[in-house]
């Protein structure tokens, strides 16, 4: 019975443990292929779930011109900034997980790229160090582990200074979890299941 009781602690805390976590929805990509050739990205727009989403640098969609992107926004101006602010409703988790940037026509633009969690410092984003291509491709950021419990900050400026060349963003994949709060009586289960993994690998 002693060794059934520890195994049964060990499973409900377990349980207790992954309901933190809670349940991830289903991703969403933002690829603005509703939006006409020159139009403005407004705030919200990207929005799903309990994820609003808030635009700076004015991103405006444009159709041609950004590798094999279908369609892309882009900021205006010589060494233009646009930016994403993806926020999260109280109680819930912003993860970031990829988007596409491509330049226009033949450049191949030197860009910095950073994200912010929860506004903090800005680091670069992996794989951001060289230019982004031009021509008939574009770069894949994939594999990003970004988590918020607040906010997550995508800025992208083109540092070459040049008026033409502007960076195409799309594509872009965010997820959503709930974060759960476990309350006393699982905490206490939690803690009970540790001891019991604790104590059932101890040597007899």
């Amino acid at each position: 019975m002693k060794g059934f009781e520890m195994k049964t602690l060990a499973v409900l805390g377990a349980v207790g443990i992954m309901a933190i976590a809670g349940a991830a929805k289903a991703d969403t990509t933002i690829n603005f292929s509703d939006k006409s050739d020159s139009e403005t990205i407004s705030n919200g727009y990207g929005n799903s779930g309990n994820i609003t989403t808030t635009w700076t640098g004015t991103p405006t969609a444009w159709t041609t011109g950004y590798g094999d992107l279908s369609k892309a926004v882009y900021g205006p101006g010589a060494g233009a900034t646009m930016s994403l602010t993806l926020s999260a409703s109280s109680g819930y988790q912003v993860l970031l997980k990829s988007f596409d940037l491509a330049d226009y026509n033949q450049f191949n633009s030197l860009a910095t790229i950073t994200v912010s969690v929860d506004g903090g410092a800005a680091s670069a984003v992996p794989g951001s160090g060289n230019a982004i291509v031009g021509g008939s491709s574009h770069n894949s950021f994939t594999g990003l582990t970004y988590v918020g419990n607040s906010s997550i900050t995508l800025s992208i400026t083109e540092t070459d200074g040049n008026p033409g060349q502007d960076l195409g963003l799309d594509n872009i994949v965010y997820g959503q979890q709930a974060v759960v709060v476990p309350e006393p009586a699982a905490l206490s289960l939690m803690g009970l299941g540790v001891l019991g993994l604790i104590r059932r690998r101890r040597p007899a």
